[in-house]
């Protein structure tokens, strides 16, 4: 199994927002809804997001 790096819902919130490409800012809550909406999905069971995920979230969300 490999180790990747993997954050909770306030420590993605606070990665989302050092981006710096997206104009909104994402809290946990935010986050939580993000997850009942389907938008976002958290790892299976642990209810954290890899980095990856969350760097194709920012891709897929940030402004054209």
């Amino acid at each position: 199994m490999f180790n990747r790096k993997t954050y909770g819902f306030r420590r993605a919130a606070k990665y989302i927002n050092q981006t710096g490409i997206l104009e909104q800012t994402y809290t946990a809550k935010i986050m939580k809804q993000l997850r009942d909406d389907v938008r976002l999905v958290p790892k299976i069971h642990r209810r954290r997001y890899t980095q990856e995920q969350l760097d194709i979230f920012v891709q897929e969300v940030k402004p054209r």
